[in-house]
C-alpha cells in the first residue's frame, strides 16, 4: 500500500510541501485503517517528506482486530522516506498495542523518523512492557532535533530481534532499550555535547545481545549500563571517537532483590577500536567488564580478558593494579593489586608503603617501598 496514493493523503512530498493526511499523522493512521480493512499487508513510504513535523501521533495496535502480527512499514531508504513529527509534550511517534498483545515478525525497514520532540521522536513498544515484540527484523533511522528532549529513540521489550539503527539526538539519549534479549544490533548512534547526553543506555532486563559494528561518537557520554538486569551483553568491533565524556560506563547495582549478585556475568567487548578525542575510556564499578584487542588500554582496576579461543575459552583474570594509595584494606578478589599507605594501613609493620595482592581471602605483601 503506497501511503503517498491513498485518496486521504495529500502533497508532493517535498520538505516545503510533504504528503499529509486529515489524521495529522503523515498517512500513517490512515495506511492502517486500510491494512485492518485488508486483513494485513506492506505500508510504504516511497521517497519522499510525511507530515509537516509539527503533530505527534500513536499507533495502538490493539484498535485493528485483523493485523495482529501481519504488518510491516517499508521505505525507500534512512535518507530517502522520512517522517516527521514534532510534539512539545512527549514522543513524536510511538507504535505499541495497549492490550499487551505478543507481536511477532514485524517489519520496520527503510524510514526515518525525525523531529523536534520534547519526548522520543520514535517509540517502539509500551513503556510499561506490556507488548513484546519477537522474532522482528527492523532498519530505521530516528533524529530528534530538541537538544532538551528524551532523546531519538526508545525500544521497550524486544526479543530475538535484529535491528540496525541510525540514531541521532540533540540531546537526552540516541538510542535507549529497555528489556532487550538476545537480540543482534547494529548501527551508528550519537547525541548532544553536554553531560548527561550519552549515544546509548541500556537498561531494565537487557541480556544476551550482540552489538556488532557500533559507531559511537558525536556525542558526550558513548554507553550506559546502570542496571544489574542489564548483564551478559557482547560488543563486538565497537568504534569511539569524540566522546566528549566517558566512552563506557557501568555502574550496576548489585543490591537488586531479583539479581543479588551479578557482577561477574559482566560486559564483553571484543576488539573496540577507541580512536582520538575520547576524554575518558572507561568508568566502571566492581562489577565486571571483559576486554579483548583493545586499540587503548582499559582502567586495569576492573578489567578482565579472554584467554585461549578468541571468542572463547577461559576467563582470565588480569592483575587489578590500583596505585591511589589506602588507608585500608578494600575488598579484596583474586589477583587484585593495590597500595597500602604504610600509615593507616601498614601490612609490613615499617611504616612504609607497600604493593599488596590479594588471595581472595586476605593480603600478602608483594614488594616493600622503602
Amino acid at each position: 500500500m503506497y501511503v503517498s496514493e491513498l485518496p486521504s493523503v495529500s502533497g508532493a512530498g517535498t520538505p516545503d510541501d510533504p504528503y499529509t493526511s486529515p489524521s495529522g499523522t503523515a498517512g500513517m493512521r490512515e495506511a492502517f485503517d486500510r491494512l485492518n480493512d485488508l486483513g494485513g499487508g506492506v505500508i510504504y513510504y516511497p521517497s519522499g517528506f510525511y507530515g509537516d513535523g509539527t503533530t505527534s501521533w500513536e499507533i495502538d495496535l490493539a484498535e485493528y482486530e485483523s493485523l495482529r502480527n501481519n504488518w510491516a512499514i517499508y521505505g525507500d531508504g534512512l535518507e530517502s522516506s522520512r517522517i516527521r513529527a514534532g510534539s512539545d509534550d512527549g514522543a513524536g511517534i510511538q507504535i505499541r498495542d495497549s492490550d499487551g498483545t505478543d507481536m511477532f515478525y514485524v517489519e520496520i525497514i527503510g524510514v526515518r523518523f525525525e523531529g523536534d520532540n520534547d519526548g522520543y521522536t520514535f517509540v517502539w513498544g509500551s513503556e510499561d512492557l506490556r507488548d513484546p515484540y519477537n522474532s522482528c527484523f527492523t532498519r530505521f533511522a530516528t533524529a530528534n532535533e530538541n537538544p532538551d528532549g528524551d532523546g531519538a529513540c526508545q525500544i521497550n521489550f524486544a526479543l530475538n530481534t535484529y535491528h540496525y539503527g541510525v540514531h541521532n539526538s540533540a540531546g537526552g539519549t540516541g538510542l535507549d532499550l529497555r528489556r532487550v534479549q538476545f537480540s543482534g544490533l547494529e548501527g551508528s548512534f550519537s547525541s548532544g555535547e553536554n553531560e548527561g547526553d550519552v549515544a546509548l543506555n541500556i537498561e531494565e532486563y537487557s541480556f544476551g545481545n550482540l552489538f556488532s559494528y557500533l559507531n559511537i561518537e558525536a556525542t558526550y557520554d558513548g554507553i550506559h549500563i546502570e542496571e544489574a538486569r542489564a548483564i551478559g551483553n557482547v560488543f563486538q568491533n565497537a568504534y569511539f571517537a569524540n566522546v566528549f565524556g566517558t566512552a563506557f560506563t557501568q555502574q550496576i547495582d548489585n543490591e537488586d532483590e531479583r539479581f543479588p549478585d551479578v557482577s561477574d556475568q559482566g560486559t564483553y567487548f571484543h576488539n573496540p577500536f577507541v580512536a582520538g578525542a575520547v576524554e575518558r575510556i572507561a568508568e566502571i564499578d566492581d562489577s565486571a567488564v571483559y576486554v579483548d584487542g583493545s586499540t587503548r588500554r582499559w582502567p586495569s582496576t576492573t578489567v578482565q580478558t579472554y584467554q585461549g579461543d578468541r571468542y572463547g575459552g577461559g576467563l582470565n583474570d588480569l592483575t587489578h593494579v590500583d596505585f591511589e594509595p589506602h588507608s585500608e584494606p578494600p575488598e579484596g578478589k583474586l589477583g587484585r593489586i593495590v597500595l597500602a599507605d604504610g600509615e593507616s594501613w601498614d601490612p609490613t609493620g615499617d611504616g612504609d608503603p607497600a604493593l599488596v595482592v590479594s588471595t581472595g581471602d586476605e593480603w600478602t605483601v608483594l614488594q616493600a617501598l622503602a
